[in-house]
């Protein structure tokens, strides 16, 4: 786990290292507070379509095996993938990044889209994306 990140609190999402053996249906999930799913497998599509994080959300070194859709959510806070492995798409079309846009490698890069991404005001301005530069403007 990166020094940068203490486990949460027992009242947290903590799905660190968990294994979702079908569909992860989080649509519409509201996250208060911290939510890890630090080193997570899911084998079949992860929908966090709409999805509200109201704190730092991590998906450092999870694993993507299809789909992974973050279409619409929220995100207020710090996002992590650091690591993250996509093998199928991985969709942040009209996300909302208040905590600047994630750090992106060419590993998630090759297999992204964003689409409409809202960066609000208080994201950090700019940030490269395997030599596309999304401006907060």
């Amino acid at each position: 786990m990166p020094r940068s990140w203490k486990r949460p609190s027992p009242a947290k999402a903590w799905f660190h290292s968990a294994t979702f053996t079908g569909d992860a249906w989080f649509v519409d999930a509201t996250f208060t507070g911290e939510a890890w799913f630090y080193g997570a497998t899911f084998t079949s599509n992860a929908q966090f379509g709409e999805a509200t994080f109201t704190g730092p959300v991590s998906f450092a070194e999870a694993t993507f095996t299809d789909l992974a859709s973050f279409t619409g959510a929220t995100f207020t806070s710090k996002a992590s993938f650091d690591n993250a492995t996509f093998t199928g798409k991985a969709l942040f079309d009209q996300a909302t990044f208040a905590g600047g846009l994630p750090e992106i490698d060419r590993r998630l890069a090759e297999k992204a889209r964003f689409v409409d991404v809202i960066l609000t005001s208080d994201s950090p301005g700019g940030t490269a994306v395997a030599g596309i530069v999304v401006d907060a403007e």
